[in-house]
């Protein structure tokens, strides 16, 4: 039985879901009967990151690309710390970002934050970017995909009572598309909403596939 071992980067559990619940997509694409998953958190610490790379960055848009794979080099040399042997080895880093009038919304550090995100998305457009990394068969492939998100006209009684019922601190741009049902932040989107969630699944099973 052919097993192949699957590594996802990352501490978000929105992917870590998105993963497990797809893999028998992999399981087809890579033509194996067993994927053993297992989660391993990157050591990065993102907010000092994020000045070495705005230091050098001219695109804007290029930032979860750049991030997906300062995650991979991060794994890859815990597990070559680890003496780990990478045969038979798939890693997926994947980096989300909030782009917005030529700005990157990350996660908010507090709920006055979360708020102003909101009223600045209000009734406007913005683009989701997921840059995403993969290591299989002793190379590393990186790519990203767009998704955009039209918001409702919000007032402050609306973005209150969203953000009393729904944790968002956590999630970049301060919002949570998949609760949205329940208060409709959002007019619509065009895309990959797995993009929006933290993961383009559809992006990287054609990139593996391709690869494969």
């Amino acid at each position: 039985m052919k097993t192949i071992n699957l590594i996802l980067g990352s501490s978000s559990p929105r992917r870590k879901e998105i993963i497990k619940n797809n893999l028998d997509k992999f399981k087809e694409i890579l033509k194996v009967e067993n994927i053993i998953l297992n989660i391993i958190s990157p050591t990065l610490n993102e907010r000092e990151l994020d000045k070495t790379i705005f230091s050098n960055l001219n695109n804007i848009e290029a930032y979860p690309l750049i991030l997906s794979r300062f995650k991979m080099d991060n794994i890859l040399e815990m597990l070559k710390n680890q003496n780990y042997s990478l045969d038979n080895t798939l890693i997926i880093t994947s980096d989300t970002s909030i782009v917005f009038k030529n700005k990157i919304y990350g996660k908010p550090i507090s709920k006055e934050e979360n708020i102003k995100f909101l009223k600045e998305f209000s009734n406007s457009t913005q683009k989701v970017i997921s840059g995403f990394s993969i290591y299989y068969k002793n190379n590393i492939y990186s790519s990203t995909t767009t998704s955009l998100v039209s918001f409702n006209k919000l007032d402050n009684n609306i973005i209150n009572d969203y953000l009393e019922k729904i944790p968002t601190l956590d999630k970049a741009g301060g919002y949570s598309y998949q609760d949205d049902d329940k208060f409709h932040l959002i007019n619509n989107i065009k895309g990959s909403t797995f993009n929006i969630i933290g993961l383009p699944l559809e992006e990287i099973l054609h990139k593996l596939n391709e690869i494969n």
